[in-house]
């Protein structure tokens, strides 16, 4: 059996000796002078490493061991994909199919309105849990004390919160530019119901970077004031499974006060329609809503059950 280890001459299409991926060309210019061909993937470095501190036939058979682990893993993300592929191919089909059957219905209308589907958030109110309050001012504290650990919000890591901000920032631009898109989204998210809040959990997406920020923004504020701020928004009642902070009619915190995870995010429906909009705005929507959250819509393999529909007129600016 050829040692995949053994030095040779590297060539363009080269593959990395672990993960058995194309390799890179930044990743080649690197290792022209190496005796093998490793990725810069984390779980391949890691296990090269352990390569002068054993001997051929243990090194074989942990590199084929992680192979086999490789294509398991390869495997469950292919069937998830096409999972997902399938769930979203059907509801396109049973949404054209709505379309078509409420066209026939409505002859007098100008021109078919164009599809919307929504997801629709969970509408089960439990009284908050000591525990989940508790479980709530753990993540505060924890939060705030790497907040306050800097000096602003610069020496945090630039995450996904971080970034959160950029994008929240422009889109806020847009929707102050296009006031109909703006009053629009809110419609339909309001229609929503907070499908798209089911995972804020007890944590409501708080990171140190929106603390931070936060305590940025205003000198006066300390970290002991914004944690009472916090503390007083925590309602009675809240939607079990979901956000804390989500209740009957709607997120209990104040925009100022909430992530910019959530003050940025739209589903990806809301998303094309901004970008639609800014190409030609849409005469009239048929909202087609849907009984799963945004984040478990592709969990069950039965049928997404059908809420129902509604024609929103569009008023071009």
């Amino acid at each position: 059996m050829t040692d995949p280890l053994r030095p040779k001459p590297i060539p363009a299409n080269a593959r990395c000796a672990i993960c058995e991926a194309p390799m890179p060309v930044a990743d080649l210019l690197l290792q022209k002078a190496a005796p093998y061909v490793v990725c810069r993937q984390f779980d391949c470095q890691r296990l090269i490493q352990q390569l002068p501190r054993m001997n051929t036939p243990q090194f074989n058979a942990l590199l084929a061991f992680h192979r086999r682990q490789l294509a398991e893993r390869r495997e469950r993300e292919q069937a998830r994909q096409h999972h997902q592929q399938q769930v979203e191919a059907n509801e396109a089909a049973d949404n054209q199919a709505l379309l078509e059957a409420f066209v026939a219905q409505h002859p007098d209308l100008p021109a078919p309105p164009d599809i919307m589907p929504l997801p629709k958030g969970i509408n089960t109110l439990t009284p908050v849990s000591p525990e989940r309050r508790t479980r709530f001012l753990q993540h505060l504290e924890q939060a705030l004390a790497e907040a306050t650990a800097c000096a602003n919000v610069n020496e945090l890591p630039q995450d996904q919160h971080f970034v959160a901000h950029e994008r929240r920032v422009k889109q806020d631009a847009l929707l102050a530019s296009l006031p109909r898109l703006q009053s629009l989204s809110d419609q339909l998210c309001t229609l929503c119901q907070g499908g798209c809040c089911s995972e804020g959990a007890d944590h409501a997406y708080l990171s140190a970077v929106s603390l931070r920020r936060q305590l940025d923004a205003d000198p006066a504020l300390t970290a002991a004031t914004l944690a009472q701020q916090y503390r007083d928004h925590i309602p009675a009642a809240a939607m079990d499974n979901a956000c804390l902070f989500q209740t009957e009619s709607g997120c209990n915190l104040p925009r100022a006060l909430r992530s910019d995870v959530c003050n940025h995010f739209y589903c990806t429906p809301l998303q094309q329609l901004q970008q639609q909009w800014q190409r030609e705005p849409p005469q009239r929507l048929l909202v087609i809503q849907r009984n799963n959250t945004w984040w478990n819509r592709y969990d069950c393999d039965e049928k997404n059950p059908l809420v129902g529909t509604m024609l929103i007129p569009v008023v071009q600016e």
